[in-house]
């Protein structure tokens, strides 16, 4: 990875096995000095990240995947591409 771009991205499989629907809020990792939680947008065809503001959704009995599909929410920060989350 480019010295200038230090920053990788985690994307998951989050179960919610509660009678509640959730929100997944936050993440971390020992291995990186902050995580966010981003969406991608189209924004006439160029893609561009944003804040997860509200959290990601999470039903109530159900499994999803962030990536591409679900929808495209993901956590990243610095210097986590070169240490491995």
């Amino acid at each position: 990875m480019p010295e200038a771009s230090p920053t990788g991205a985690a994307y998951m499989t989050l179960t919610n096995q509660g009678k509640s629907d959730d929100r997944l809020l936050a993440a971390s990792s020992p291995r990186a000095q902050s995580a966010e939680l981003h969406t991608h947008l189209n924004d006439h065809g160029v893609m561009r990240m944003r804040p997860v503001a509200d959290g990601i959704a999470l039903l109530s009995r159900a499994t999803g995947q962030t990536g591409s599909g679900w929808p495209a929410h993901h956590a990243d920060g610095p210097e986590t591409a070169a240490q491995g989350w």
